[in-house]
């Protein structure tokens, strides 16, 4: 458990040494071409550090409140660790996980295991899709503001998400289709994107679907409540409330549906 930052300037530390990165590596591609032997091989290394950083960072972090569910979970986790018996639930493959992990491993453990299951899927589709550039992609991942609350906050939702992204990375339909439904084992939630993606297997048209992405930002502003209302009753979970529940405002500049 990392207990050399203060908990307060837990999450913002983070993002700080993610902008100096972004900053850095802005600068780097002014004057080294990307194209180049030199540039190709250190961004290898630093690639590696990133993934290093952001698996040990986020994964060692305190167990507190201000990570929004991570205490729920927890919760969650000592009942299994103190010999409650296993509870079918709604994300039955998530449940197996957490019950089997608290026979042989400790809460911080577990959640440093939960970033592994996090990130690394990100890291795996980055190197599939972008080859000898990952880093740049990866970079924008964690570097994204919804990156750490996935991983902190909707824990297991971002674990299936990263399961997603890595199914439909892969090249074969049958390993699709397994870590499809691997990922609705973690979170059911998956089954809207993936019902996305069956879809466009019966119809392509990505300007119909651009249009239909933007139709939800108004859509949002006007509804907002509705949509988290729907949402959260689909994917009812007492450990869920990242949509509709309190969140720790010291983490997050403001909350909701479009947030």
């Amino acid at each position: 458990m990392n207990t050399l930052v203060p908990l307060e300037y837990y999450t913002s530390t983070y993002f700080n040494i993610l902008l100096v990165m972004v900053v850095f590596t802005f600068f780097r591609s002014t004057s080294t071409s990307i194209n180049s032997a030199k540039n190709l091989g250190s961004v290898k290394s630093i690639g590696g550090f990133l993934l290093l950083f952001v698996v040990s960072y986020m994964g060692l972090r305190p167990i507190s409140f201000r990570f929004g569910d991570m205490i729920i979970y927890n919760q969650s986790y000592e009942n299994y660790l103190y010999g409650m018996p296993f509870i079918p639930a709604s994300d039955i493959i998530f449940e197996y996980f957490m019950y089997n992990c608290a026979q042989v491993m400790t809460a911080s453990m577990f959640f440093l295991f939960c970033t592994l299951l996090y990130v690394l899927p990100l890291w795996a589709a980055c190197k599939k899709w972008f080859a000898a550039y990952n880093y740049y992609a990866f970079l924008a991942l964690v570097a994204s503001f919804s990156f750490w609350a996935f991983g902190t906050n909707g824990i297991r939702n971002g674990i299936a998400t990263s399961i997603f992204l890595y199914a439909i990375s892969r090249d074969k339909i049958v390993f699709k289709v397994i870590f499809i439904l691997i990922a609705i084992g973690f979170h059911k939630s998956v089954v809207i994107p993936t019902a996305a993606l069956v879809l466009t297997y019966f119809y392509a048209n990505p300007k119909k679907y651009f249009y239909g992405w933007l139709a939800c930002i108004p859509l949002s502003l006007v509804s907002g409540g509705f949509w988290e209302g729907l949402f959260a009753g689909f994917m009812a979970d007492d450990r869920v409330s990242y949509l509709t529940g309190t969140n720790e405002q010291g983490e997050f500049s403001s909350t909701g549906f479009r947030w």
